[in-house]
């Protein structure tokens, strides 16, 4: 069985006409050096390099920050980054009270501002050799949904001199070629209207710093996220989001994207090891990767003091595989004003499981800093330790022979629409197109990245809707699910996928019901709350005849339902296409979906049989994660988030304290424990616990650990103490 956490499913990456083949320029896989890059003239003038990593750092009033950094980073060091004077509400440098600043630790002066004045400068990039800046200059007509965003890329020498206009577009990273010497800067165009805290366009682009004029496209299937593509040193994979929260890697020489995990800020390590970091939902955390190792390892960010309680935002490896940046600490509410936030640099551990120094560029003015980018001179000639990289665990995994793991897959002939999982691509390779869902009211995923329906409904694409009512309008379709009820069936018929009335697929009590056109069917399932049951249905063989039912792998008699049955139940209007309810929100649904796909063809028995099996084995190495019933008293509850404080997120968890009254069933969660509530779903703030400090109830939990989807969910744990164990409740939300 695949991991969760890593897929490796196709993409499409296509040159542009104009220029030379992006083929033959990213076909470098083979060289893993990286040197020192010359001064690239975009202002008038000309500049030696800078100095070299075992130079002295001179005296002066910022001395001591100075020395602090370059024994951090282990030499000259340049950090480029935005300061928010718009009242430290700017966390992602959307505004024009920003300015970019600097800090070169071998200038006697200490930081200071790159270009004069206020503007937007937004994700500033260093330049290979850390002699020049990019930045971008982002703008909003409109406000709110109709906001419209036009950006432009420029760039400033570190020496000062004006800004150079270089063309449209918003950088998104800058990367030498390693054979040619020539600098590239990546870029994303066509950017999506609306007003989303970060930047994200249809298209990546690559043109020469020195070229503006050259063009050629890297990715134009799908929505890609600005924050944070980073390329590896040969330039043959950067970390990405298509869209947040779905993060991973771009492989250019395969053209495919590799899915790690829902989170947000990826990060591809800066030489050729391939290790990639996605930052979870609390913004505490970083969860690191190898490429093809089926396990990950996490790296707590309250080894950094300031950090204990707080949140981390921006963080992106420098040149150095070994130095990071970020900025910090940040409130939970981060919407509300950061604060004084300022830039962070630490350095990993020799294996990359930890944080062993850090070093604050705390200023004296307080305002709040963001995006920033650390260059640190001959950072490009260190490489990780191959074999020594990560968990023991995940060091024993990479040593192991990697064979291919078997997956379940969608048979791409007539593909309409696919979903596997939310940590999977999702994606129909012949069209391109990505499939998605919404999830709407208290729907959410669940602990194998599956649908979780319980309280909501998710709707499909409208892309994929619109494929699937085509099919069905054709009369030559097929569709297979697995499907997990979550309580015991309810007489009224609930509605588990519903497309337009052109089809329902229902349960009622322990039946399956399927609708199609006026003409209902029964198939008697046996289905039970907990159990999974793989379903493949098919066009009806003749006009007026039943569909074509598979259920674990054997063909099932399919019944009309009585007339007079039929007309009592409630039939809806409309052509939504979705999971779990109808559009009113009726007839809903509680259970978990997986393994969706969606056919313009006719039923295949082979593939039916064949993935049947496959579900059979999966459902047999699955142990379903241990669950506690304890009755407790509220101590402590963190702060509720709101909508207007989480950003881009749509839902958002808090924490408690408990102290436990009586174990009823179930592992002992200890005297005193931590609980994670659902408080908003959906962008809608929920009732329901955690309550009132004193307040005693009955919780049914199962432990944080063991539910890996949460990682990528918007939550605080600033009130734990560092042995307190993490709980989920495992109650309907707002209950």
């Amino acid at each position: 069985m695949p991991s969760p956490d890593f897929d490796d499913v196709s993409g499409v990456l296509r040159p542009k006409k104009r220029g030379k083949s992006l083929g033959k320029l990213l076909g470098l896989s083979t060289v893993l050096g990286l040197g020192l890059v010359a001064w690239i003239k975009l202002s008038s003038g000309k500049m030696a390099p800078p100095p070299g990593r075992q130079s002295a750092v001179p005296a002066g009033d910022s001395a001591s920050l100075r020395q602090k950094v370059e024994r951090l980073t282990g030499g000259h060091t340049r950090v480029v980054w935005a300061r928010d004077f718009g009242h430290g509400k700017d966390t992602f440098a959307n505004g024009t009270e920003l300015q970019l600043m600097g800090l070169d630790t071998r200038e006697p002066n200490g930081e200071r501002p790159l270009v004069p004045g206020r503007g937007n400068f937004s994700r500033p990039l260093l330049s290979p050799d850390g002699s020049t800046v990019f930045f971008s200059r982002r703008e909003a007509t409109g406000a709110g949904d109709g906001a419209r965003w036009q950006s432009t890329i420029h760039a400033v020498a570190w020496q000062g001199g004006p800004p150079r206009r270089l063309r449209s577009g918003y950088a998104v990273d800058a990367w030498r070629d390693p054979d040619k010497g020539e600098v590239w800067i990546y870029a994303l165009t066509m950017l999506r209207d609306g007003i989303g805290a970060n930047p994200e366009g249809y298209r990546l682009f690559r043109f020469r710093a020195d070229d503006p004029g050259s063009e050629e496209v890297v990715w134009e299937h799908g929505l890609i996220n600005g924050d944070n593509l980073q390329l590896n040193r040969a330039g043959t994979a950067a970390s990405g989001l298509i869209p947040w929260p779905n993060a991973g890697t771009f492989d250019f020489t395969s053209g495919r994207f590799i899915r790690y995990r829902n989170g947000c800020w990826p990060s591809l390590a800066p030489d050729d090891s391939g290790v990639v970091w996605v930052f979870d939902g609390t913004h505490e955390n970083l969860r690191l990767f190898l490429p093809g190792v089926d396990g990950n390892w996490r790296v707590p960010m309250e080894s950094v003091e300031s950090l204990k309680g707080k949140a981390a935002y921006h963080p992106r490896w420098s040149n150095d595989p070994r130095i990071i940046s970020f900025t910090g600490p940040h409130p939970v509410k981060v919407a509300e004003g950061s604060g004084k936030v300022s830039v962070i640099l630490a350095r990993f551990n020799a294996n990359l499981t930890g944080l062993e120094e850090s070093v604050s560029l705390r200023n004296a003015s307080g305002e709040p800093d963001c995006y920033p980018d650390v260059w640190v001179a001959e950072g490009e000639q260190v490489n990780l330790a191959a074999g020594k990289i990560g968990s023991k665990r995940v060091q024993e995994l990479a040593a192991m022979p990697r064979a291919a793991a078997a997956a379940w897959t969608a048979a791409p002939e007539g593909l309409c629409f696919v979903w596997e999982r939310s940590t999977a691509n999702n994606q129909i390779s012949a069209t391109p197109r990505e499939c998605s869902v919404t999830p709407q009211r208290h729907a959410r995923y669940g602990p194998q990245f599956d649908l979780l329906t319980e309280g909501g409904a998710f709707v499909v694409d409208e892309a994929s809707a619109a494929a699937i009512r085509e099919a069905l309008a054709g009369r030559e379709w097929s569709m297979e699910l697995a499907v997990t009820p979550l309580a015991p069936g309810n007489p009224q018929p609930q509605v588990i996928f519903r497309a337009g009335p052109a089809m329902e697929l229902q349960q009622s009590q322990v039946d399956f019901i399927i609708r199609t056109g006026l003409r209902d069917w029964v198939v008697g399932a046996g289905l039970s709350a907990g159990r999974t049951t793989h379903l493949v249905l098919g066009n009806p063989i003749a006009p007026d005849g039943p569909p074509v039912v598979w259920m674990n792998g054997q063909a099932q008699p399919v019944i009309p339902l009585e007339e007079a049955v039929r007309d009592a139940l409630p039939h809806a209007v409309g052509t939504e296409v979705q999971f779990g309810s109808r559009a009113d929100a009726s007839a809903a649904w509680a259970g978990r979906l997986e393994g969706v796909a969606f056919h313009a063809r006719p039923l295949d028995p082979v593939v039916a049989s064949g993935h049947a099996s496959w579900w059979k084995d999966r459902l047999t190495k699955l142990v379903p994660a241990p669950r506690t019933v304890v009755r407790a008293k509220l101590k402590e509850a963190s702060p509720r988030a709101t909508p207007d404080s989480i950003g881009a997120y749509r839902r958002s968890w808090t924490s408690a304290v408990y102290e436990k009254t009586a174990l009823i069933s179930g592992p002992d969660p200890g005297a005193v424990f931590g609980v994670a509530h659902w408080t908003l779903l959906d962008r809608t703030l929920l009732t329901g616990p955690p309550g009132t400090p004193g307040e005693e109830r009955e919780l049914i939990l199962e432990a944080m650990a063991d539910h890996p989807e949460m990682d990528s969910e918007h939550g605080s744990e600033e009130i734990l103490a560092g042995d307190q164990r993490l709980f989920l409740d495992m109650a309907p939300p707002g209950q």
